[in-house]
């Protein structure tokens, strides 16, 4: 159990525990929604949560992890 698995584990955890859906796993990184596939009225907030949650947990570890918000309509086909 690597440094980048636990990384990954630990965006995957905050992301699914307010409601998002991991899409997808980028190299370093994940591609999540929130809002999809099932509609939340709060999911920019949920988003925030969750990564306001990774920031708090990496940076007990000693490391630094860049997160990027977007809003808007996602077409998604799994």
């Amino acid at each position: 159990y690597d440094q980048l698995s636990g990384m990954i584990d630990i965006m995957r955890r905050h992301v699914l525990a307010f409601g998002g859906t991991v899409c997808q796993t980028l190299g370093d990184g994940i591609y999540a929604v929130f809002g999809a596939p099932v509609s939340q009225e709060n999911h920019a907030i949920r988003a925030c949560y969750a990564a306001d949650a990774i920031l708090r947990e990496v940076a007990r570890s000693g490391r630094a992890v860049r997160i990027g918000i977007c809003s808007g309509e996602v077409l998604w086909d799994h």
